[in-house]
């Protein structure tokens, strides 16, 4: 199970590295190439969750049908 404490002080955690970056890059760059320079990240960790996902979608057997299962269930958990 997922301990949910752990998961909100690391998205806390990287919130807040998130914003350091954000203050240096508008310090020390043009708003473009901030800009830009917060795409390229943007682009590296998108591609790192896809090949991490892909590898465990890999390692588990899911399937398009394992998908599809998943879109059509109503997970209920006491938080809602």
């Amino acid at each position: 199970m997922v301990d949910k404490n752990y998961l909100k002080e690391n998205l806390r955690k990287k919130e807040l590295h998130h914003a350091e970056l954000n203050a240096i890059l508008e310090k020390n760059y043009p708003p473009e190439d901030a800009k830009e320079i917060k795409r390229i990240i943007a682009e590296y960790y998108f591609n790192k969750l896809t090949e991490s996902f892909d590898e465990q979608a890999q390692k588990e057997g899911w399937t398009e049908e394992t998908y599809k299962g998943w879109a059509n269930d109503h997970f209920r958990n006491s938080d809602q």
